[in-house]
């Protein structure tokens, strides 16, 4: 969890409209998965995130960082916590469990 946190961090050091706080935000989603996390803090960061993706994409659609597979895998994240959260909602999980993937 110490790494989640040390991104968090550093996501909030960069404007909500630059490319390294949403990609950052990501990596905090990352860690958060392989700590096991509860479903609802990860999805907090996905709410951040998904937020923070059309400011950056004003300024930062193209870059290096873009070419590099930024997209995809804020993407990937972000589809991953609306998977969860569809189970949630059909009762199949609950935001107290931890992040099953």
């Amino acid at each position: 969890m110490n790494g989640a946190k040390a991104y968090l961090r550093a996501a909030d050091t960069y404007p909500e409209d630059d490319e390294l706080h949403a990609f950052y935000l990501s990596c905090t989603m990352d860690c958060m998965r392989c700590a096991g996390v509860s479903i609802g803090d990860f999805n907090s960061v996905a709410v951040a995130l998904r937020a923070a993706v059309p400011k950056m994409m004003k300024i930062w659609a193209f870059s290096i960082m873009q070419r590099g597979g930024r997209d995809e895998k804020i993407q990937a994240n972000l589809r991953s916590a609306d998977e969860m959260m569809k189970l949630v909602a059909e009762g199949k999980l609950t935001v107290e469990d931890p992040v099953p993937f």
